[in-house]
């Protein structure tokens, strides 16, 4: 199970954004050029161990909505896609697992449903909330060494 955007190494995948935007055709050369002075911004932060401060600053959604308003819309989750077409994030399964008991306590929630759709319900807002701390934090990077060695 994975929880979140799969982050290994957040200062890069930040900065991968518009790069990646720029090459798929989504957003302009002046956009790319704006959005990589953002993401020298985003690394100091990142760097600084304020993970709250990198999301609700110029991480993650600072980079990514501009992205996706340029785009004209595009879904984050699949570029082919549009707005609310992808479903695949608003799963009844995610939705159940999220209002499970035993993960809104390990995840120090309220015992409160998600009540809507993943991303539109006010349980989501919680979980959301109660991961932000560690959105940005590198999760996996110091164990590849350990792991490598093996």
């Amino acid at each position: 199970v994975a929880i979140g955007d799969g982050w290994v190494e957040p200062t890069l995948q930040n900065a991968a954004f518009p790069e990646y935007a720029f090459s798929m055709g989504l957003i302009s050369e002046e956009l790319r050029l704006a959005l990589d002075v953002q993401t020298r911004d985003c690394a100091k932060v990142i760097a600084s161990g304020n993970y709250t401060a990198a999301f609700y600053g110029p991480c993650y959604y600072h980079m990514l909505n501009p992205i996706l308003k340029a785009a004209g819309g595009v879904s984050p989750y699949d570029i082919r896609k549009f707005g609310d077409e992808s479903d695949d994030i608003a799963s009844e399964a995610l939705q159940r697992y999220l209002d499970d008991d035993r993960v809104r306590d390990a995840l120090h929630l309220p015992r409160v449903a998600v009540s809507g759709k993943w991303g539109q319900g006010a349980g989501s807002m919680l979980v959301e909330q109660g991961l932000v701390s560690d959105l940005n934090a590198p999760t996996s990077l110091p164990l590849w060494p350990s792991l490598l060695a093996k």
